[in-house]
Order: structure tokens, then C-alpha cells, then sequence
């Protein structure tokens, strides 16, 4: 008798940005549309106020309002995650806006933004 036994392995890619003066890694969940910070990874689990946030974020009740043109991620973090916005910068000088929370995680705002409408979509 034979078995197969698939394993199922994430890519993982890992990122680097500077914000201030700190140089921060970030991983990249591409089947899972998350890009957050690696100290978010305790024990091989997810594990910070960063990635809390994704099944708690929402956009609904701020629907009708005017942001002047903000990226809605970044209005679902300040508004609706309790996050800063801060910008990171890569290798190439790219620049990417990120959401800071209180224990020092950071979550790429474009995450809060397809998590947000995906949240008030199940809903």
C-alpha cells in the first residue's frame, strides 16, 4: 500500500523598508494577500496587534464621507484600526505606506484595504 502525502508550502518573500531611521523586514503572504512585518511571527504564528487587525477592520461606516482623496487603507487604519500611517521606503527609493500599531507591528495599508471590504462584504 502506498500513500502520498502532499505538503502545501507557502512561498514566503521577505522584504526590507526603511521608515525613520529603522530598516524593517516584512514578510509577503501572496495566497493570503498580507504583507507585515516580521516581528509579527512568534513561534511560526501570527502573533501581533498588526495582523489582529485584519479580522477586525472595516470601511462601512465611513462610507459617504470625504478623505480629500486618501488611500482608503489608510483611513482603515487611522480611523478604523486605531493605527498610525507611516512610509516606508525600499532599495529602489519605492516608497509604501504601512500602519503602525502601538506594540510597534506594522501592516502594509493596501492589507487593510482588501481586508476592510472584504470584512463589510461578509458581513
Amino acid at each position: 500500500m502506498f500513500f502520498l502525502f502532499a505538503i502545501v508550502v507557502q512561498a514566503v518573500e521577505t522584504m526590507s523598508f526603511r521608515i525613520g531611521m529603522r530598516s524593517i523586514q516584512f514578510r509577503n503572504l501572496p495566497e493570503q494577500r498580507i504583507l507585515i512585518s516580521q516581528d509579527c511571527f512568534k513561534s511560526g504564528k501570527l502573533s501581533c496587534l498588526a495582523y489582529s487587525a485584519v479580522s477586525k477592520v472595516s470601511l462601512k461606516r465611513f462610507e459617504g464621507e470625504s478623505y480629500g482623496g486618501m488611500n482608503p487603507g489608510s483611513i482603515a487604519c487611522s480611523k478604523s484600526a486605531s493605527g498610525s500611517v507611516v512610509i516606508g521606503i525600499d532599495s529602489q527609493r519605492n516608497e509604501r505606506s504601512f500602519c503602525e500599531f502601538k506594540d510597534g507591528s506594522l501592516i502594509d495599508t493596501g492589507t487593510l484595504n482588501y481586508y476592510a471590504r472584504k470584512n463589510d462584504s461578509d458581513r
